[in-house]
């Protein structure tokens, strides 16, 4: 079944590549956004002189001049350049939640075999953006203890391999348990539920099918690593067409294993009458 969701998710991606739309336009918005911000600080450290030689790095180059080093402090922590990285985070997160959450209700649609259509860009993103955004701050806030535990161990443990050895530990039980929340965001705009429901549904779901979820997902990043190994044309497609196709395969292997899950369920009242 798992490698029959991936062939399948291609050939439906091919049918309706209008799912593109959402990905190139999250890109576009990016680029957009966050370009404000790079032209302030580009800007100013020019102006005070900041232009630390090809062969030195940035924290060489302020360590032969410390009163450098407090003027680009002073910049960057100056109500200015606070107020500018707030406002593009706001932006980002907007723009990031609303696109997203369009491509990933459209990925449902085309996974059940319904027509896709540019105007469903604008009506899935106003419907589901908050929600999906709400999604990922409650996944962030779980693995907040773990971020802190690390950065915690870091800064207090002297021993460098001791360190490495601990932080390799937490990073591979944090990628184990991540798993669990990867399909909160398809839960959400799959059964058009609460932020806290799509995570409890993909953690009860993921949980009953970690094993599979995993070898697919594991499968996933075999592919994606093989296709960047293609010049050029390797980075477009793992940018603009992989995540869509992604996408469908995911609703699929959901959509699936979900029917099989009740299938079997009624099997067994069945049984028990």
């Amino acid at each position: 079944m798992i490698l029959d969701v991936i062939p399948e998710g291609v050939k439906k991606f091919s049918k309706q590549p209008v799912i593109l739309l959402p990905y190139i336009f999250r890109i576009v918005a990016t680029v957009l956004i966050v370009t404000p911000i790079i032209l302030y600080s580009y800007l100013f450290l020019a102006n005070i002189g900041f232009t630390p030689d090809q062969n030195m790095t940035i924290s060489q180059a302020l360590e032969q001049d410390p009163q450098l080093a407090y003027q680009i402090l002073a910049i960057f922590s100056s109500p200015a350049f606070i107020i500018l990285s707030l406002l593009t985070i706001i932006a980002l997160m907007f723009a990031l939640s609303y696109f997203s959450s369009a491509a990933l209700a459209m990925a449902v649609d085309i996974s059940k075999g319904k027509k896709v259509k540019f105007a469903d860009i604008k009506k899935y993103g106003i419907k589901f953006w908050l929600r999906y955004l709400a999604v990922f701050l409650l996944i962030f806030l779980v693995f907040l203890p773990i971020v802190a535990i690390a950065i915690l161990l870091f800064a207090l443990l002297e021993v460098q391999l001791f360190t490495s050895i601990i932080l390799a530990i937490l990073a591979i039980a944090a990628f184990f348990f991540l798993i669990l929340f990867v399909l909160a965001p398809s839960m959400l705009v799959l059964y058009d539920v609460g932020a806290k429901q799509a995570i409890k549904k993909s953690f009860t779901f993921t949980k009953k099918n970690y094993w599979s979820f995993l070898a697919l997902l594991l499968i996933m990043l075999v592919i994606i690593a093989a296709i960047s190994y293609i010049p050029f044309i390797g980075d477009i497609v793992n940018v603009f067409i992989i995540p869509p196709i992604q996408a469908i395969i995911f609703i699929i292997f959901l959509l699936k294993k979900s029917g099989k899950e009740q299938k079997e369920e009624k099997e067994v009242k069945k049984s028990k009458k």
